[in-house]
């Protein structure tokens, strides 16, 4: 399992994405039904590694699909004119 998380997930960051989203709400769903709190404890201290893995395949192999900015453009938002922000 871990293998294939390595190899596959973490190489594609719609995945990983899922995967820390669907932790997230079974931790929560946990947390609500008041049920297994050593599993809860568990998920709770294994959260950083989830969230540092989701970030390190968002930056490694995540792809920019919008604009590039020419050299007079600021960053912000792409539907609104500099102007009016």
């Amino acid at each position: 399992m871990l293998l294939y998380y390595r190899t596959v997930m973490l190489k594609h960051p719609y995945y990983t994405a899922v995967f820390a989203t669907v932790y997230l709400l079974i931790f929560v769903l946990l947390i609500q039904l008041q049920v297994w709190a050593n599993l809860v404890y568990l998920m709770f201290f294994l959260s950083p590694i989830i969230v540092l893995a989701l970030a390190w395949s968002i930056i490694r192999h995540g792809s920019y699909s919008g604009k590039e900015l020419t050299q007079n453009e600021h960053w912000g938002y792409q539907d609104k004119p500099y102007k009016k922000i």
